[in-house]
């Protein structure tokens, strides 16, 4: 399982004005590794391999970036500046190290357990330009594909909706709002593929695999009434299931039900290439 279509040799054609922090609306330039295409991908974060599915999140790790530095540093050792060639020899150095390198790739799904499976999905603060794709798999291009600043999933559960939030660097951000008299009891979130999951001392839930970690934030949970902002405490739960699993809830002091509730994690230090 996993996204291919990603490597350095597929072909671009960028528009003016596409937005670096971005989601990127999936229309069939995403495939599977046996080149299906995968329609439950939505969106993919602009320059993270963090996709968006109808039913939760894929982490797609690589070690990528320190093979490349590894190679360079060896490289750049056993290089002679003084050489007039030596950009050349440099390249051909590198390429013939890259063909006896390997690179590690790890895959951590986030999903969302008991929940609707075709949300009504919603997309906010369109980019000016968009992007042409060009693949082996969709030779004729796939055309004019948009990017937003925020995607919403309405009713992701019974009264509870959830909104990505414009991405950065190696973070994103999510709000799951629960509307009034629903129960916030029902976001439960499966963690797959991790290699370990726990919550720090400080109340942040962490999830490692043997790439990268992902860190997420204790979230800040709060209610907005008569223009007060009212802070409701609130702390990750873990329960490991019987495949091994683990499912992450939230435990949460007493709040006022007449009122929307917002749960507003943040996840950062993901990534890999």
């Amino acid at each position: 399982f996993g996204y291919a279509a990603l490597g350095r040799s597929q072909l671009f054609d960028f528009s003016s004005g596409n937005q670096q922090n971005s989601f990127i609306e999936n229309k069939g330039q995403l495939v599977g590794r046996g080149g299906k295409e995968r329609p439950d991908v939505l969106f993919q974060l602009a320059q993270q391999s963090v996709f968006l599915r109808k039913t939760g999140i894929s982490y797609v790790f690589s070690d990528q970036s320190q093979v490349q530095s590894r190679i360079n540093t060896k490289v750049k050792k056993n290089l002679d500046v003084d050489d007039i060639y030596s950009e050349m020899n440099e390249m051909k150095a590198q390429a013939e190290l890259w063909k006896h390198s390997k690179t590690r790739v790890h895959q951590v799904d986030m999903n969302f357990l008991n929940a609707n499976e075709d949300p009504t999905i919603g997309k906010l603060g369109k980019s000016i330009g968009y992007t042409n794709y060009y693949y082996p798999h969709c030779t004729e291009g796939i055309l004019k594909v948009g990017e937003y600043q925020t995607i919403q999933y309405h009713s992701v559960y019974d009264g509870i909706d959830l909104v990505f939030l414009s991405p950065c660097a190696n973070g994103l951000k999510y709000d799951l709002i629960v509307r009034p008299f629903a129960d916030p009891n029902q976001i439960q979130l499966e963690w797959r593929g991790a290699d370990s999951a726990f919550v720090t001392d400080n109340g942040e839930l962490i999830i490692e695999n043997q790439i990268l970690a992902i860190h997420e934030s204790i979230p800040k949970v709060y209610q907005i009434i008569q223009n007060d902002t009212i802070y409701i405490n609130a702390a990750y739960h873990l329960e490991t299931s019987k495949k091994g699993s683990t499912i992450v809830s939230f435990e949460l002091s007493e709040y006022n039900p007449n009122f929307s509730l917002i749960i507003d994690p943040w996840v950062t230090n993901f990534g890999g290439d």
